[in-house]
């Protein structure tokens, strides 16, 4: 038996150490002597995607020595038609970073190939109805349906945020994210100025937007692209002639928008993390652009200062590995963008009658039967239907 302890005790000294190391046995890897983009980052092995991240592997697959010069989160931000996913995309190939485009027109209404908007001749109730950009742009009445459709834009950014942050701590990649969700409220606010939220929808979208902020990291850089309201609208003409005449297209439209830029965007972001502000239509050579790129230093702050790249000045690998594994699993996800169903907002909620009658709608497609078309990208799971008999379903007594 005293042999049987001997041969044991090394290997319990040895789990426990593992177990309880110091926090702090990394040292810190983004407080000094990485300062700077360049153009040639040193990536080790990223980690297995088949694999999943959970508290062992954390033990096993240390967060911060992954992290490098261009382990960055940027933010690529500005009005439409400024060249915001091309600049991104060339950005992304000069440092070797990973790009996630913006949210596309098409994702409005195209499900697995399928156009939902073949459905709208069939559904009777407006609320239920498929909309597109068409919807805002040639009506000159505003739509209140569609503050649910920004609802549905703000869930998506907040899972393709979330899916760069893991992607970034999973290989140490930097991320390039366009019109991020951190940024989305400049959109709900210009909709709401224009008519399109109610008061109880914009106070819920708000909300609910302040609740899933409150789990992510903020960018490390933001880089908005602008140019002079008159050529924005020339180029979107442009790009779309059949808005050559839209009531909504407007000089009044994107002063707003880029006023709500600059009010809840940039201004409170300054104190969290660079920005670099350039007009399009008086930019210099893009490879000049990014040698300057490479002289911003991405995190130094003034001495007393507290706040600015706080999210990427964590000292402990502890810290770095529980947001890791909070991204990194989608139950947690899910959880991070659940908030309250808005009984007390009409257009935005789903009632149960509401869902039969679309779902009665759907039976006539083979190809949508028991797919769930509301349904978020990464946690497929519908955040406007409860489950029937819920707690909070106001119809329970």
């Amino acid at each position: 038996m005293a042999v049987a302890r001997a041969k044991l005790s090394p290997l319990v000294r040895n789990s426990c150490s593992l177990l309880s190391r110091h926090a702090n046995v990394i040292a810190p890897t983004t407080v000094e002597g990485q300062r700077n983009l360049t153009a040639h980052p040193k990536y080790v092995k990223p980690y297995p995607e088949w694999l999943p991240f959970n508290f062992f592997a954390s033990f096993l697959d240390i967060t911060s020595k992954r992290l490098n010069d261009n382990s960055r989160m940027i933010c690529i931000d500005g009005p439409p038609c400024v060249g915001k996913s091309a600049f991104a995309k060339q950005m992304a190939d000069h440092f070797k970073m990973q790009h996630y485009p913006g949210y596309q027109p098409e994702d409005w209404y195209m499900r697995n190939g399928f156009d939902l908007r073949r459905l709208n001749t069939l559904i009777h109730k407006p609320k239920l109805k498929f909309l597109d950009l068409d919807d805002f742009y040639l009506n000159a009445t505003p739509n209140k349906y569609l503050s649910s459709k920004q609802l549905e834009i703000l869930r998506w950014r907040f899972y393709q945020y979330a899916e760069a942050l893991r992607y970034l701590l999973s290989t140490g990649v930097g991320t390039i994210v366009e019109t991020n969700v951190w940024s989305d409220k400049v959109y709900a606010a210009t909709l709401a100025e224009m008519g399109y939220f109610s008061r109880k929808g914009y106070r819920y979208y708000e909300e609910y937007l302040s609740n899933i902020l409150n789990y992510m990291m903020r960018p490390s850089l933001v880089i908005y692209l602008d140019a002079p309201t008159k050529w924005i609208i020339t180029e979107m003409r442009k790009k779309n002639p059949k808005y050559e005449n839209s009531p909504v297209l407007t000089e009044d439209y994107i002063n707003r928008l880029k006023d709500n830029y600059h009010k809840l965007y940039l201004e409170p972001m300054k104190k969290h993390c660079e920005i670099l502000e350039y007009d399009v239509t008086d930019m210099e050579d893009i490879d000049l652009v990014f040698m300057d790129l490479e002289q911003v230093d991405l995190i130094s702050r003034q001495p007393g200062d507290q706040i600015k790249y706080a999210n990427w000045r964590l000292d402990k690998e502890e810290d770095w590995s529980m947001f890791r594994l909070q991204i990194s699993n989608d139950a947690r996800l899910r959880k991070m963008c659940t908030w309250r169903p808005a009984f007390d907002v009409p257009e935005l909620y789903m009632s149960e009658d509401d869902t039969l009658d679309l779902e009665s709608v759907l039976s006539q497609f083979p190809e949508l039967v028991g797919r769930d078309i509301f349904a978020d990208q990464v946690t497929q799971v519908n955040p406007l239907t409860l489950a029937k008999g819920s707690y909070l379903d106001p119809s329970v007594k």
